[in-house]
């Protein structure tokens, strides 16, 4: 049990079983058969719900039809799914491993702030926790407008779910 306040949103690295082109079909789950066929989610469900706090779950290989995925899913205090993004890729989240499988990578997973401050870290296997400054958020995206960085004369953002559902 977490000792001191209890947070509100648990980060998750990545949590595919292989890092391995080969072995990821293997280890991939149905994304749209429902918790009942993909057991990670429903745990991840099922333990937001539990504990009453936000799941991010790290990147987990998905299946959908004979296409494979790597994907984020979002899961809400009610147990819901409340967002799910592919090819997501959280550069300073540690990747889960079976420590028996031959290769084992961990990270040195941290917390880092949108101006590269580190704000939780650790170098070995642990919980890291930390508070975030909601108040800092209107400030920063002023000092870094990203959103009126966009150059749609070079590229265009596209919705590929409605893309393909045509």
């Amino acid at each position: 049990m977490l000792v001191g306040s209890e947070p509100e949103v648990l980060i998750l690295g990545n949590l595919e079983q292989s890092i391995s082109k080969r072995s990821f079909p293997v280890y991939a789950e149905e994304i749209d058969a429902g918790f009942d066929v993909s057991s990670l989610t429903a745990m991840l469900s099922e333990v937001a719900c539990l504990l009453n706090i936000t799941i991010v779950g790290g990147s987990i290989p998905k299946r959908s039809g004979d296409k494979l995925y790597n994907i984020y899913c979002v899961f809400g205090t009610d147990g819901k799914l409340k967002a799910k993004h592919r090819k997501l890729y959280v550069a300073s989240c540690s990747p889960a491993r079976d420590v028996g499988a031959g290769y084992v990578s961990w990270g040195h997973s941290m917390l880092v702030g949108p101006f590269r401050e580190v704000l939780a870290t650790t170098e070995r296997k642990a919980i890291i926790r930390s508070d975030i400054d909601y108040s800092q958020i209107e400030p920063r995206r002023k000092n870094l407008p990203l959103e009126k960085q966009r150059r749609g004369d070079v590229y265009q953002l596209v919705d590929v779910q409605r893309l393909n559902s045509r």
